[in-house]
């Protein structure tokens, strides 16, 4: 375990942040531990297998393909989340794909060695239900805003949660450095690339961000957040 993790922890609400310190560690005394580049693969959606990642650190993105082969961006993978859990849970195929966005750190189980764990671990179980239920709500609360938030509500309110999960300050503001298309940012909030391109454009003209290729630096979170709450 780094020792950035071990001064730091995970950010509470995914598994491993959820877990006591002896629990973690007989954890990741088991598996291997395992790094990716950015855009590596993890799982591929379809796929039958049962292993989990257990993110420590980097970011991942959850995506996913229409039944009309649309790719769309379904949400991020945190660091301390656990990766795949669902499809080891009930057997199915893997619901999504999962990438790494930036360099990864990982801990990989098999479905059995993960399953063994929680039988003898009740925290565990308890820890990743907190987590399962956690991304059903984020879920909710992401179709809530697609169907009442206007466009730019919504595209200041992705920017706002953005901005305070993955952004890292600089001199000119927060960066959101998470490598997204445009295409993949307008998944997030249902809208074309074109609408997205627009909004953008706005928000640069009004000095609240300033955009590079895949790259987004928020200068005013006080405005941010006054667009993302505002009924106009």
């Amino acid at each position: 375990m780094s020792s950035h993790h071990q001064q730091h922890g995970w950010p509470p609400g995914t598994f491993l942040g959820g877990l006591s310190q002896d629990a973690r560690n007989a954890l990741l005394a088991q598996g291997n531990q395992r790094k990716f580049e950015s855009g590596e693969r993890l799982l591929a959606q379809g796929d039958r297998s049962s292993h989990v990642f257990l993110l420590l650190d980097g970011v991942a993105k959850v995506t996913a393909y229409t039944p009309d082969g649309h790719e769309i961006l379904l949400r991020f993978a945190r660091p301390g989340s656990a990766v795949g859990a669902t499809s080891m849970l009930d057997h199915q195929p893997r619901s999504a794909s999962v990438t790494t966005l930036k360099p990864s750190s990982t801990l990989i189980l098999s479905g059995p060695s993960f399953t063994d764990f929680l039988n003898h671990h009740p925290e565990a179980l308890r820890a990743l239900t907190r987590e399962v239920i956690g991304k059903l709500r984020d879920s909710d609360s992401s179709r809530m805003d697609l169907s009442s938030g206007s466009f730019m509500q919504r595209l200041t309110r992705i920017l706002a949660t953005l901005a305070t999960d993955f952004g890292h300050p600089t001199e000119n503001g927060l960066t959101i450095s998470l490598s997204l298309s445009q295409e993949e940012l307008a998944s997030l909030i249902g809208a074309s690339r074109e609408s997205l391109a627009r909004g953008l454009r706005l928000l640069r003209n009004q000095n609240v961000i300033s955009t590079r290729y895949r790259n987004i630096t928020v200068h005013d979170m006080t405005v941010l957040n006054h667009l993302a709450n505002s009924n106009a």
